[in-house]
This record gives C-alpha cells, structure tokens and sequence, in this order.
C-alpha cells in the first residue's frame, strides 16, 4: 500500500502535470467507490481548473477553481495512470477518469476494487502528522490519553494522527528504539520525545529518497531502501536480526534491540 512518502512524491508528480489544467470530461465507471453522482461531478470539474494536487494524510487531494476537492485513498492497489483519453478503454479496474486541456486523462483503477473517491470530504479532525499542527505537546496529550493502546496502532490510528501506515510505523519505532509491542502509556517521557522526532525523521528522509530513487513516480511503492520493515532483509541496518510477526492482521518487523518498557 501506499504511504505518506509514495503519496507525497505521487501528488508533486501529478501537480506537476496537471496544475491549471481545465477538466475537459469526467467519467465515473464504479459508482460504489464514489460518494456522488456523476452530474455533481461533472458540475464541480467540468471547465474548472485544477489549481492544486496534494498530499492530505493517505489521501491524494485534488482542489479545483470551482472550490470543489476531490480526495481519493488508493488503498492498498490502487493506482493513477496518466494516458490520452483515447487509451482509457484499456485501463482495467477503472473507478474514476477526468481528461484535461492538454490532451492527457488522468484515471484511477484498482484490481481490488478498494481505492475510494470522496467528493468535497468533511475536514478531518485529526493533524497530519507533518503539518505545523502536529506538535510535540499535541503528541504528548495523544499518547497519554490512550495509554492502554498498543503503540503501533496508536501510531497508525487516523483519528488521532493521520498519514502513518503500517510500513513506516515500523520505521518510525526502529529509529526511535522502541518495541512495537509495547503500550502506549508505558513510555516514558524521554521515549516519547524520541518518538516524536523519528516520526518527521524517517518520513522526510522517505519522501527524499523516493524522489531520489523514482523522480516521476505516481503510483506503486517504493520500499527497497526501509531499514526494518523490508522482506528482502533478514537485517536491520544496525545489524540486528529482523523480527516478523503479526499484529492486528498486519506483518511487524522490529529487533530484540528495541526496548520494551
């Protein structure tokens, strides 16, 4: 699935692409995926310029001159391909597809039917975690409101901080040196503080490496360069033997070196 860094990179490609484009066609093709008919997007879209593409939590957001956003979650499979209109057909899995001005077609797809389209979403409730919001005193509360949660899935918990996935939690505990099974309430404060900073550590270096290892990419992951949570491993980058298991019926890796508290 992609992450806060894949999405990052997706959406600096994409506006790339399409910044101040005019919406020339929009098509709905699985309309269990979206949450309005396509006349309340074409109305939004149609001869409307986009005027912005970016990075909300693990959504892509697409804001247009109408006032309208268009937030899409691409799940674990789902993928942005940009073609010529002509060659949308082609495209299995299609959920959505808007052409622009310049001749290209922007389509979302997804082989397991997951990827989501929101059409003008409420305002989330909960920081990015890489947004000025997102600080070391709104991190402190968070934590210590939810002792008893696991940590991990604090981390990866919406509601509360949104953008970190299942991959870069891992990342985010490795470099902080903290046990994934540990409960949220049992860190103490200088583990804490540590947490915080790993998490916009790792996910900066992230979004570097990706634009470094696939400058123009829009979908797909990039994970080969992850220092615990990489299949391909059977070492940590400091060495340390990888630990797989399962936690909330997703894969952990993490070492006997991180501390549980």
């Amino acid at each position: 699935m992609p992450e806060l860094p894949d999405l990052t990179v997706f959406s600096e490609n994409l506006k790339r692409r399409l910044y101040d484009r005019t919406v020339t066609g929009v098509e709905v093709h699985n309309f269990t995926k979206v949450n309005a008919a396509t006349q309340a997007f074409e109305s939004a879209l149609i001869n409307r310029q986009i005027t912005d593409i970016y990075r909300e939590g693990k959504e892509t957001a697409f804001r247009f001159s109408s006032g309208a956003v268009i937030n899409i979650h691409l799940m674990r499979f789902g993928k942005f391909s940009l073609i010529t209109p002509d060659e949308t057909e082609s495209i299995k899995y299609k959920i959505i597809s808007f052409s622009v001005d310049n001749g290209t077609a922007l389509v979302l797809s997804d082989q397991m039917k997951m990827a989501k389209v929101m059409l003008n979403p409420p305002v989330p409730k909960s920081p990015d975690v890489l947004s000025p919001e997102f600080n070391y005193p709104f991190f402190r509360k968070a934590v210590r409101r939810n002792q008893q949660k696991n940590i991990k899935e604090l981390l990866t918990t919406q509601t509360i901080m949104r953008g970190i996935g299942n991959a870069y939690s891992d990342e985010i505990l490795w470099k902080a040196n903290i046990s994934p099974l540990n409960f949220a309430g049992r860190l103490p404060e200088d583990a804490l503080e540590d947490l915080y900073h790993a998490i916009g550590d790792v996910l900066k270096n992230a979004i570097e490496q990706i634009r470094r290892i696939c400058p123009d990419a829009i979908s797909g992951e990039e994970r080969g360069f992850l220092s615990v949570h990489n299949p391909k491993k059977e070492f940590a980058d400091d060495g340390e033997k990888i630990i797989v298991i399962e936690q909330n019926k997703r894969g952990t890796y993490y070492t006997a070196k991180q501390v549980l508290y």
